[in-house]
Parts: C-alpha cells; sequence; structure tokens
C-alpha cells in the first residue's frame, strides 16, 4: 500500500500539520568573509583587559582590605 504524497509530508512534520520549515526551506551558505571589524576586535580587547584588571582588584581588596 503506498502512501499518498499528503500522509508522507504530513509523517515528515512529525504528524503536526501547518508546520513550516524552521530555516524557512533553505539553508544558509557558510560566510567565507570576516564580519567584524579591526574596531570591534579592539573594543573587545580593551574590554577583557579592564574585566581582567577589575578582578585582580578585588581579590586584592577581599584579600587585604586593610590598605583599602
Amino acid at each position: 500500500m503506498s502512501k499518498t504524497p499528503k500522509l508522507a509530508q504530513k509523517e515528515a512534520r512529525g504528524g503536526r500539520s501547518g508546520l513550516r520549515a524552521a530555516d524557512g526551506g533553505s539553508v544558509r551558505s557558510a560566510r567565507s568573509r570576516r564580519t567584524g571589524s579591526g574596531a570591534t576586535v579592539t573594543a573587545n580587547l580593551v574590554g577583557l583587559v579592564i574585566a581582567c584588571v577589575l578582578a585582580v582588584f578585588l581579590v586584592f581588596a577581599l584579600l587585604f582590605p586593610e590598605k583599602f
């Protein structure tokens, strides 16, 4: 017994009708170019350095509170 195309579609969607594909039916290709600019990378690095310095300062203040 052959399944009808409509029944085959319904089974492909897990038995639920009226659903569309999560990706809209097409798959995006991988990006071949860098999307971030140099300014973005620099800003991220500056933020990382500031966060690390602040973390070291807070640990130092926690270990030696009499110095503050």
